[in-house]
C-alpha cells in the first residue's frame, strides 16, 4: 500500500535533481578542491540540513494542521520498512530538503560547492534514513558520538512527539526534546 507513494516521491525527486543540476550547475565545482575543503564542505551541508530538518520535523507535530493533513502520514507506517523514510506527504518529503539547500546556498557565499562533498552526503542521508527506518537495532551509529540510532527514532515513532532529530541528536538535546526510553 505504500509503494505508490514511495514510488511518486522518488520520481519527483529524479526530477527535480535532473533541473536541479540542470539550472543550479553554477553552485557547484567539479574539480578536487582537497580533504579539508571536502569536510568542512560536507559538515556545513549535514549540519545545516540537519538543524532545517529538526525545525520542520517538530513543527510538523506542534502544529495540529500540519501533523493532521501532512505527518500523519509518515506516522501510519507502523511496521519499519526502511523506505518509509520516503513515505510521506510530498509537501513534508520537499521540504525535510530545504535544509540542504540553505547549506549549500550558504556555502556559495563563499565560494562554489564542493559537488563531491554534496554528493558524499546525499549517500551518508540516504544511507542513515534507510538505517533508522530499518526496524533493526543501529550496529555503527550507536559509536558515532551524537549519532541518532534507529531506537532513537523508533521511541519517536512510538511516542509520536519528541526525538525531532533525524541524524544529530544535538539538536534534541539543545531543544529539550530528547525522549530517553524508560527501562
Amino acid at each position: 500500500k505504500r509503494i505508490p507513494l514511495i514510488a511518486f516521491n522518488i520520481a519527483t525527486l529524479y526530477l527535480l535533481s535532473f533541473f536541479g543540476l540542470f539550472f543550479g550547475q553554477g553552485l557547484f565545482d567539479m574539480s578536487w578542491q582537497g580533504v579539508g575543503v571536502f569536510i568542512i564542505h560536507f559538515l556545513v551541508i549535514l549540519f545545516v540540513d540537519d538543524f532545517f530538518f529538526y525545525i520542520i520535523h517538530r513543527t510538523f507535530h506542534e502544529n495540529k494542521y500540519l501533523h493532521q493533513k501532512i505527518h500523519s502520514i509518515h506516522h501510519k507506517a507502523n511496521q519499519p520498512f526502511p523506505l518509509d523514510f520516503i513515505y510521506a506527504h510530498p509537501i513534508e518529503w520537499l521540504s525535510g530538503y530545504a535544509g540542504a539547500f540553505a547549506g549549500v546556498l550558504i556555502l556559495f557565499l563563499f565560494s562554489p560547492v564542493n559537488v563531491y562533498a554534496f554528493w558524499a552526503w546525499g549517500i551518508f542521508r540516504s544511507l542513515h534514513e534507510l538505517d533508522i527506518h530499518s526496524g533493526v537495532r543501529s550496529k555503527i551509529g550507536k559509536y558515532i558520538p551524537l549519532f541518532a540510532t534507529a531506537e532513537h527514532h523508533d521511541f519517536h515513532h512510538l511516542r509520536s512527539k519528541g526525538n525531532y532529530a533525524s541524524t544529530l541528536m544535538l539538536w534534541d538535546w539543545i531543544m529539550g526534546t530528547h525522549l530517553k526510553k524508560s527501562k
